[in-house]
């Protein structure tokens, strides 16, 4: 019963954190916000390519 109670709460949070995601998406395709520093974002992603 150990490893059933596991693979269940394993999986509510496995699909509580893809239905949180799927709700952010759909609000982030719905009302999308422009970006503050497009070049802040540009030297991020540069940053984390050259690691």
């Amino acid at each position: 019963m150990r490893n059933v109670s596991s693979l269940i709460s394993g999986v509510a949070i496995f699909f509580l954190g893809a239905g949180l995601t799927f709700y952010h998406s759909v609000q982030g395709i719905l009302a999308p916000h422009e970006f503050e520093s497009v070049n802040l974002v540009i030297s991020f992603v540069n940053v984390l390519f050259l690691q």
